[in-house]
């Protein structure tokens, strides 16, 4: 079971203590995003997925408890990026951003992401710290990912905690606030 599936559950238990809730998957485009919705539903949690520029008066307006924003092919830094709402961080709710999501947050609050000079697909061992509530009842702090991106956080924004990192030659941060935000 690949580490995005294991925070996704987690992500969820700790958003709601009883079933019938829902969670929103804003999707970037995202090729695992029908499996971020399997793994929600299989919670007894309702989700949707919406696009990922849905405002966020539609998210308020739909009961939204979570939001998941999925990965996606495109990459942040460049002009004809998809944006957020920005509304939505304001929202006061769990936010998990997965791959494209977690670059787009660390964008959105300052941080800085750049195309690698070398691309990452396949998997790969990725290190997270216990201290971080997502990760706190893993097994072993090292877990094998899937990774498909060429782009990298740079720099994290200011508010966000490192909370994880893939390899050294190609180091992608795992990092958190009230938001969870993932690279997998």
């Amino acid at each position: 079971m690949y580490s995005f599936v294991i925070a996704i559950e987690i992500v969820v238990r700790l958003s709601f203590s009883f079933i019938m809730h829902q969670v929103t998957i804003l999707d970037a485009g995202s090729q695992y995003g029908k499996v971020i919705d399997r793994k929600v539903r299989e919670l007894n949690v309702h989700s949707e997925i919406l696009p990922l520029q849905t405002s966020a008066q539609v998210l308020k307006e739909s009961g939204c408890k979570c939001i998941i924003i999925s990965g996606g092919p495109g990459s942040v830094h460049l002009p004809e990026a998809i944006e957020i709402d920005k509304n939505i961080f304001a929202l006061n709710l769990p936010i998990l951003g997965i791959c494209y999501g977690m670059q787009l947050i660390n964008k959105v609050f300052g941080g800085t992401v750049e195309k690698a000079s070398v691309r990452e697909d396949g998997q790969f061992e990725t290190e997270v710290s216990r201290q971080c509530s997502v990760f706190k009842d893993l097994e072993s702090t090292v877990q094998t990912v899937l990774l498909t991106h060429g782009d990298s956080v740079q720099e994290v924004a200011p508010c966000f905690k490192v909370v994880g990192k893939t390899g050294e030659w190609f180091p992608q941060k795992c990092f958190e606030l009230v938001l969870y935000v993932l690279r997998l």
